[in-house]
């Protein structure tokens, strides 16, 4: 399994509706499984989107670093 991220204002602009998508702590990032991106785009070719395999540690990483809010305890 893949996933596909890129910015917000990219994939709105292609005709995605990114308003239930996974985003990215900061808010300018989303993702979504590369089946789904690829009916508007060509993921393959396209510099504006990042393909990850679901089991690789960079896709491991981003999620951490980008799409994990930390939580405090209390």
């Amino acid at each position: 399994m893949r996933f596909c991220i890129a910015t917000i204002a990219f994939w709105q602009a292609v005709g995605f509706d990114t308003e239930y998508w996974r985003t990215s702590t900061d808010g300018t990032k989303a993702m979504c499984h590369d089946k789904f991106a690829q009916t508007l785009v060509d993921i393959d070719k396209n510099p504006n989107v990042e393909t990850f395999d679901i089991d690789s540690e960079a896709f491991q990483r981003v999620i951490e670093d980008e799409f994990t809010e930390e939580v405090e305890d209390e």
